[in-house]
């Protein structure tokens, strides 16, 4: 049986009858047509041969394109300059349109074979390292969605694969340029902060917390990393801030950067170090900042009114610890140790040291949780350590600004001579504080809250936020000082007032802490909280004449923003369906209301909120809840009836008001009947 060898061009196999060799004088032309035409690419060879029908169909096209190529007899013709293609060392597939390149499988068009896309030809190219024809065939069953399947990227090309491809420049040319479009789509798709154009401020601001130019301005200041064949400075640094930001796990980081996850620890460890060596000591401490340069750039006007009486010479300072979360351990002494009975989970307390426009001072700890560290330990433990020269640093006269759990440490600050302002306790036995006790308490939180604000703008950074493994324990502390050092160095003062304003409402704060609550003696006196359930009726069918006021007044009558915020809440609970405000109250000659809240925090308790209008305004209040008494000021659920009677219910256009109630997402149990 004779022999039959495949076409080089069509690769059929033909028999010795209807095959020519290839590699002949009378071929030179045919080879060279081949050539520049993508349908030859491998180097000619003896037995290579080609089949008679296609002999002489392409032996006839390239004699017309020569016909047509060849100059005309025209003196002013120029000659061609095109040049011949090129052979390059690049393996080639897909040299017919009936034989797969990818499974070698035999078919037609009309049995399930398609034309490869050029996106796909670049797919295979980049996987591959195989460069397919152009409008090269294949199965049906490799594609999806005009690229090859990852099943198919990943296996074996079965089809015919030569060694060299010939290439026109033109065709050269194009082959870059899709290259070059691949490698701009792929590194859109990936984060990269050596290129600072590849990324908006907004990536920047959603991945790191900093915008591109604090980004840069943090990378001058630390810059002693070593820089290595994976990552740079600027990487290794945005590593650790993507980390903290996000609080993604390694893998996901190593997918994200193109790194192992080994060089996600290295870059990890490395970046932690230097920041705290060359960028944490210029931007936190007691050491970087001077009590002058707080007295003078760091604390509010109101503050200093409040409490230091206009002395220059007095440093009024916040403390307050903050909760970070951490596994449960297997080591049970470490457990006991770290589990807060406050929280009921484990965790350590860093210290917040901060000034009253909420600048942090300085970052201690972290501590552990038990009952032995409490705030009122912690901080009799920075004196008596000294820790960060904080004896030295603070003086005669200073003022610290606590809550309540610091009350023990009172003895140790009175012996540095330092004040202590706390909230005032519950006496023993009593439901509600006095008048006085009130009072004194909202000096104290309205100068407190900054500490409360700056934990909050910590745990933005959600790695502080959730639970940390215990692996990283011993690095707590400084990734909540590294982040307490970039809001010091970036972000702007959480608490700055004009300092005219500032002395207007510390003076009239003063003013009125000295004072009692009249309207709390009038309403004992004339037995008008001993209402009957008969003289109770819907505030629609109340006659009172309330002021129409604005939220700027509004905040101004009670001092502050937060209870404004829960008012919304307070009115969506005693809103009916239809938009009714359901809550029943008592008319005292015509100018004393008295309404029922119920309880945010106890379903079984209702408090009664007391407001009395004189001329058009708001006269004084009162209510039975536990500040209810204090003159500086009012409570949330006075604040709530003044917010919807003087200023909500004259709005025009009245959205729903409050968040949303999910309650009626979830299944209840209580509503089951047996």
């Amino acid at each position: 049986m004779s022999k039959s060898y495949a076409c080089a061009i069509c690769t059929k196999r033909v028999g010795p009858k209807e095959r020519r060799k290839l590699k002949t004088d009378g071929n030179k032309q045919l080879i060279k047509y081949l050539r520049k035409h993508m349908l030859l690419t491998d180097e000619v060879t003896e037995k290579d041969v080609v089949h008679n029908s296609c002999r002489l169909k392409y032996t006839a096209e390239s004699a017309a394109a020569r016909l047509s190529a060849s100059p005309k007899k025209n003196p002013q013709h120029e000659p061609s300059d095109k040049k011949s293609p090129f052979q390059l060392n690049i393996k080639s597939a897909g040299f017919s349109h009936t034989i797969c390149p990818i499974c070698n499988r035999k078919g037609a068009r009309s049995e399930g074979f398609v034309t490869i896309p050029g996106e796909a030809i670049m797919q295979l190219f980049i996987n591959k390292n195989i460069l397919l024809k152009k409008k090269s065939r294949c199965c049906n069953t490799h594609m999806s969605g005009g690229k090859f399947t990852p099943e198919t990227l990943s296996a074996d090309i079965q089809g015919k694969i030569r060694s060299t491809t010939y290439m026109e420049p033109e065709q050269i040319s194009s082959l870059i340029n899709s290259l070059r479009q691949s490698a701009t789509q792929r590194q859109k798709s990936c984060i990269d902060f050596d290129d600072p154009s590849t990324m908006t401020d907004a990536d920047y601001w959603n991945l790191t917390g900093l915008t591109k130019d604090q980004f840069s301005t943090l990378i001058g200041d630390v810059d002693d990393i070593r820089t290595t064949k994976t990552r740079s400075i600027r990487t290794c640094i945005a590593l650790l801030l993507v980390k903290l930001r996000t609080s993604l796990g390694n893998a996901l980081l190593s997918t994200l950067f193109n790194m192992t996850i080994a060089q996600i620890r290295r870059a990890l460890k490395s970046s932690r170090k230097y920041l705290m060596k060359s960028f944490v000591p210029k931007n936190m401490g007691f050491k970087h900042v001077s009590r002058e340069e707080i007295r003078t750039t760091h604390t509010r006007p109101l503050a200093q009114e409040l409490f230091a009486a206009s002395d220059q010479n007095k440093s009024i300072i916040v403390l307050d610890g903050t909760y970070i979360y951490i596994q449960k351990s297997s080591n049970f002494s470490f457990a006991r140790r770290s589990y807060s009975m406050h929280k009921h989970r484990p965790l350590v307390k860093p210290m917040i040291v901060v000034s009253t426009t909420g600048y942090i001072i300085s970052i201690l700890g972290p501590y552990l949780a038990d009952g032995k560290n409490s705030d009122a330990n912690i901080l009799k433990h920075i004196i008596n350590q000294n820790t960060e020269d904080f004896k030295s640093w603070i003086q005669e006269g200073d003022v610290v600004v606590v809550d309540r759990g610091f009350r023990d440490a009172s003895t140790v600050l009175e012996e540095l001579g330092v004040t202590m302002q706390m909230p005032s306790f519950m006496r023993k036995g009593s439901t509600q504080h006095t008048s006085e006790e009130s009072n004194k308490s909202r000096l104290v939180t309205k100068i407190r809250w900054v500490v409360e604000s700056t934990n909050g703008r910590l745990k933005t950074w959600t790695y502080l936020a959730r639970t940390m493994p215990n692996t990283q324990v011993p690095f707590i502390g400084d990734y909540v000082r590294i982040v307490g050092a970039i809001c010091n160095r970036f972000r702007p003062a959480l608490s700055s007032g004009d300092s005219d304003q500032d002395k207007i409402v510390a003076e009239r704060m003063l003013y009125l802490s000295g004072q009692n609550n009249d309207l709390q003696q009038f309403i004992s006196d004339n037995d008008i909280e001993k209402i009957t359930k008969a003289s109770w009726k819907p505030m629609d069918e109340l006659d009172i004449n309330c002021p129409i006021m604005t939220e700027d007044e509004l905040r101004c009558l009670i001092f502050g923003v937060y209870t404004v915020k829960l008012a919304a809440s307070y009115t969506q609970e005693h809103m009916s369906s239809d938009g009714i405000y359901s809550i029943h109250g008592y008319v005292h000659n015509r100018s004393l209301l008295c309404l029922k809240f119920q309880s945010r925090h106890v379903s079984r308790k209702q408090y009664r909120s007391y407001i009395r209008f004189k001329e058009g305004s708001v006269d004084a209040w009162f209510c039975s809840c536990p500040v209810g008494a204090r003159v500086v000021g009012t409570c949330a659920h006075v604040t709530s009836a003044l917010w919807y009677l003087c200023f909500r219910r004259h709005q025009t256009d009245q959205p729903s008001d409050g968040p949303r109630n999910w309650a009626a997402d979830i299944s209840d149990a209580a509503n089951v009947s047996y």
